[in-house]
């Protein structure tokens, strides 16, 4: 009996070492690809990058098939190849720039002038007040303007430049964004600081017609707003809230401390990649990236060393280092990684996230996304 019992520890001890070593081969298969991955699996898809006249200073705007950048008192409409769709010499050498589907807009602080997508002109207008900021929609273009006292309106044409609504009453005492969502309803993002905590206050309206919405988030600045056909997304210093078009909050998740970098879309939803505060100073590196999507996903990633930037692909996101890029999927797994063809300094998503932007010293290139 006592050899029976000794020899079943014996067997059960056998499986049990036989268990962990299968555990940590496995394991070790998979350090193992991944650092293979890493060396050995660099591709150059990056290598079709095309270096373009668009400086670093240039303003610049994009969709999903086009990129337009003014340099020079030039309009350039390019593609992700860097071949050139058309150009239009500018009304004014400083300018800065709005696209929609139909539509792009070219304005100043006194003056806006819009085009259509081959670039011929389409209206333009001058104003007594100054314009802070321009947004085109599907078949609207929207001026945000300040009087002498600080008092903000919005002025909205059709793409014609007939008069299609003014809106005086935006609540907020401050308003930094404005933009069209679906069909042509508008949202404002204003901010007031006369209390105790700030509150930031994002309105929509239904151009022409009335205020279809009013949100208030108190006690944090909202530095990106993300409008779905279902919901809005507002990204502040503190949380990330989801609301719905009436208003009603659904979901929030604390991001203290993270900044928002980039986002692409999932299932109608934003994915949203942020950074630390603390590494988005100049001369420091991004050590890691948070992926998060509400109501409760949250996924950090550790980055390779030396990583600048952060860019949301279609259905990726890249971390750039000077010299390559590694491709991580929503669940912060190593994807693969590429070989830069240029040393950058710095890169920022375009088209929708089809292509990026690399900018090294004064020069600017642009590649389509792998």
């Amino acid at each position: 009996m006592h050899g029976s019992i000794k020899a079943r520890r014996q067997l059960r001890s056998r499986k049990r070492r036989f268990i962990i070593m299968i555990v940590v081969s496995v394991m070790l298969v998979a350090a193992l690809i991944t650092l293979l991955i890493v060396i050995f699996g660099r591709e150059n898809s990056f290598v079709k990058a095309k270096l373009t006249s668009m400086q670093p200073s240039s303003p610049y705007a994009s969709d999903a098939s086009s990129f337009f950048f003014a340099r020079d008192s030039v309009l350039h409409c390019i593609d992700s190849q860097n071949r050139e769709r058309w150009s239009v010499g500018l009304f004014a050498e400083k300018v800065w720039l709005a696209v929609s589907r139909n539509a792009v807009a070219a304005y100043d602080e006194t003056a806006i002038h819009v085009y259509d997508r081959e670039g011929d002109a389409l209206f333009d207008r001058t104003f007594q007040q100054a314009v802070r900021h321009v947004a085109c929609g599907k078949n609207r273009i929207a001026v945000l303007l300040e009087d002498e006292e600080g008092v903000f309106s919005i002025f909205v044409t059709d793409l014609s430049g007939q008069t299609v609504d003014t809106i005086t009453d935006v609540p907020g005492r401050y308003v930094m964004d404005i933009g069209f969502f679906g069909e042509d309803s508008l949202y404002a993002l204003a901010l007031d600081t006369s209390g105790a905590s700030p509150i930031s206050c994002i309105s929509t309206y239904k151009p022409g017609q009335a205020v279809t919405g009013v949100i208030t988030s108190e006690g944090q600045l909202i530095e990106k707003l993300i409008l779905t056909d279902d919901g809005i997304y507002a990204i502040g210093t503190s949380h990330m809230i989801e609301y719905a078009h009436t208003g009603e909050e659904i979901s929030n998740l604390l991001i203290y401390g993270w900044q928002f970098q980039s986002y692409n879309m999932a299932d109608g939803a934003p994915v949203v990649a942020l950074a630390p505060r603390s590494q988005l100073e100049e001369g420091t590196r991004i050590s890691t990236m948070r992926i998060v999507a509400l109501p409760d996903y949250d996924m950090p990633v550790f980055l390779p060393p030396g990583c600048l930037a952060i860019v949301a692909g279609k259905d990726k996101f890249f971390c750039f280092t000077k010299n390559a890029a590694y491709a991580y999927n929503k669940d912060g797994i190593l994807l693969k990684s590429y070989e830069l063809p240029i040393e950058v300094d710095n890169a920022y998503p375009a088209m929708d996230g089809t292509a990026v932007v690399l900018i090294h010293g004064e020069e600017c290139h642009i590649s389509p996304l792998p």
